[in-house]
């Protein structure tokens, strides 16, 4: 979609995202509410196993209250790596650094990572102390990141402003997915680049760790899917190492099994 008709886009999803306030349970699986002027998704049905790999707070259906997220992260230094994400040190090593948007950005270690390579980096998170922790860690490391709390159904960027925008480990099921996946890509710049990571839908069976409701992983082809207007440069199942819990017959690492989808704005014409 271009540029210039975006800000009509953002207002129909609004429309939308209220209108489901008031439709029916659909099913079993999830309702939405407002609390305090935002929308919310609540899981009745919760995944068995949380998510183990970053930690935005939109990642999965495993707790996704606020309060409960907000608690976890208080209970850790860091709940999460502060080293960042391979995928995203591997797909941004080429790029000229810009600006760059961080959706579910959790504690920050890839946003932080990123304006320590020199871009201008805005963070958004819908965990309050997830936040606080990354502004002082920012801090602590000697860089800037603008940070935004806000929950992602319900967060419209700046159109066209990014040449970087990447979203990681956000699991999360589909209706939701797709608003936040049109969200994220128009605010990606004419040649700049979307980056997509997440759990694979083919994790279940084949490899470790992550969410275990299918409901809330993805394929590259669901990603692929939402990119109208771009090239898509790869869309592939990754793998990624991971270490095991320490046992006497664990083998030294073990493999997860990622979505992973690059794919660059083609220019307006």
């Amino acid at each position: 979609m271009p540029c210039s008709v975006f800000a009509f886009s953002t207002w129909s999803v609004a429309v939308f995202q209220l209108s489901a306030i008031i439709a029916p349970v659909v099913g079993n699986e999830r309702r939405i509410m407002v609390s305090s002027g935002r929308l919310r998704l609540w899981c009745r049905d919760r995944v068995r196993s949380p998510s183990h790999q970053r930690g935005a707070a939109q990642r999965s259906c495993d707790n996704l209250d606020r309060e409960d997220w907000d608690k976890r992260y208080r209970e850790s230094a860091f709940v999460w790596s502060v080293d960042p994400n391979q995928f995203v040190v591997a797909e941004t090593a080429d790029l000229e650094p810009g600006r760059a948007l961080d959706l579910a950005a959790g504690e920050g270690r890839n946003a932080i990572w990123l304006a320590e390579q020199g871009w201008k980096v805005t963070a958004v998170d819908f965990s309050d102390v997830a936040v606080a922790k990354g502004r002082r860690m920012a801090q602590h490391r000697g860089v800037r990141v603008t940070w935004e709390v806000a929950d992602l159904v319900a967060y419209a960027p700046v159109a066209c402003a990014y040449t970087l925008v990447l979203v990681c480990y956000l699991q999360l099921p589909v209706d939701e997915r797709r608003v936040i996946l049109a969200q994220a890509t128009h605010a990606v710049a004419p040649g700049g680049t979307f980056l997509w990571i997440a759990h694979d839908v083919s994790n279940l069976e084949q490899g470790v760790g992550g969410p275990r409701d299918p409901a809330v992983l993805c394929s590259p082809k669901d990603i692929v899917e939402g990119l109208s207007g771009f090239e898509v440069l790869k869309a592939e199942v990754a793998r990624r190492s991971v270490e095991p819990a320490r046992s006497a017959t664990a083998p030294e690492t073990v493999a997860a099994l990622d979505t992973l989808v690059r794919a660059v704005r083609r220019p307006a014409r």
